[in-house]
């Protein structure tokens, strides 16, 4: 048991009434009125405990030595394709990128206001459509350059 000097712990209690409700908004030191519940969409799942260190793998299969250890989101790869798959939306619409990919444009909806969704197509196919998808929209904007280049060169041309 760790026992805190009383100084320390009196300074941390002062400052508690004052602090901020972060899971509410309108919760601001010295506020009044009623809070509200804030909206939070989660980014990531970490586990925590001894989930998060592997304790009954450890206990169960013995200790691992020199096992890497891994800092950062395990969901980053996860992240990125959401963020292709919003753009992909966003440009080419839910139906087209459902069609791309293999999924029902029901799933690519969930999938997008980050609901979790079972599905028989892998991500790294996902992903291959989104970037084809991503490929032929450049390759239609510059499709698109060229031809206003051609255009502007007969006007001028022209004159």
């Amino acid at each position: 048991m760790i026992v805190a000097p009383s100084r320390f712990l009196e300074g941390s209690l002062a400052g508690y009434p004052n602090h901020p409700e972060s899971k509410f908004l309108g919760g601001e030191p010295f506020g009044v009125g009623p809070t509200r519940p804030r909206h939070v969409r989660a980014g990531a799942i970490a586990f925590v405990g001894k989930e998060a260190d592997r304790w009954e793998e450890d206990f169960y299969f013995g200790v691992v030595l020199n096992t890497p250890l891994r800092f950062g989101s395990p969901y980053r790869a996860a992240d990125a394709l959401y963020n292709e798959m919003r753009h992909a939306a966003k440009a080419h619409g839910v139906s087209e990128v459902a069609r791309q990919t293999g999924l029902t444009r029901s799933a690519v909806s969930h999938l997008l206001e980050g609901v979790f969704v079972k599905t028989k197509v892998k991500p790294a196919q996902i992903r291959a459509a989104l970037r084809g998808l991503a490929d032929h929209a450049r390759s239609r904007k510059a499709e698109a350059r060229r031809r206003e280049h051609q255009l502007a060169r007969a006007l001028r041309a022209h004159r």
